[in-house]
């Protein structure tokens, strides 16, 4: 039987009503299996954001079932998906999203201030682990503003991995990024991928998508297509000079 971490079944949301209704997604049903790298593409507008941020618990759909972590997401209270997006999912924003009065170092300890039973001395220890792992510890007590794009999408994420999340979603991480630094992002995804981190990219960036291990392709709010890549990513260019 197939893992699935996350599973959806004529997924629907509906915005307006009557004749101003408008479908931003129509009948959405596609599964996630534990170490997936699966790209989500398509034109502007076709619900990829829209169906990211129901995927990761920010929006609630109008019809459909959804299944996150073997829990059925239309019967949990809002209190409880708080506390599932908050232990199983991290998050990547193309604009970064960091507090920009904070240090780096705080900034990445921010999701561990929610999780009870953790010393400071834990999270300070968790989040510098976090940020050796994406190459930006010696920028721990700078701020955002003293950073790169590229430098602050790495704090980013730092940040969406330190709860050690079951799902790494990733809307447009490199949309605001030059193309030497958007390829250094990708590869950081890659290896994360490679450790056992099942990752959804949402991306424009086909020659970046075609480098995940399956691609699903949206118009209209639909899901035109899912396709498997045929050639395994090629994981040894990461190493390469």
């Amino acid at each position: 039987m197939a893992d699935y971490l996350l599973k959806t079944e004529n997924l629907s949301k509906v915005f307006g009503k009557g004749s101003a209704q408008t479908y931003a997604l129509n009948d959405i049903s596609l599964h996630v299996e534990t170490g997936d790298f699966i790209a989500i593409t398509g034109p502007s507008g076709c619900g990829k954001s829209t169906l990211l941020s129901i995927l990761g618990l920010l929006d609630n759909p109008t019809s459909g079932d959804y299944r996150l972590c073997n829990r059925n997401i239309r019967q949990l209270s809002n209190y409880q998906k708080s506390h599932l997006r908050n232990r199983s999912l991290g998050w990547i924003f193309q604009n970064f999203n960091l507090i920009c009065d904070m240090t780096v170092l705080e900034n990445v300890m921010l999701p561990l201030r929610y999780t009870k039973g953790i010393s400071a001395a834990q999270m300070k220890k968790s989040a510098i682990e976090c940020l050796q792992q994406v190459s930006i510890a010696d920028k721990a007590n700078s701020l955002p503003s003293e950073l790169s794009g590229g430098q602050q999408q790495r704090v980013a994420i730092a940040r969406a991995i330190v709860q050690h999340p079951d799902i790494l979603l990733a809307d447009e991480p490199t949309g605001s990024l030059d193309s030497e630094n958007a390829e250094q992002i990708f590869q950081l995804l890659q290896k994360l991928n490679i450790g056992g981190m099942t990752i959804l990219l949402v991306t424009h960036a086909r020659e970046l998508a075609e480098r995940c291990n399956r691609i699903i392709r949206m118009k209209d709010g639909q899901l035109c297509d899912t396709e498997p890549m045929s050639v395994a990513p090629d994981h040894n260019s990461l190493y390469r000079a």
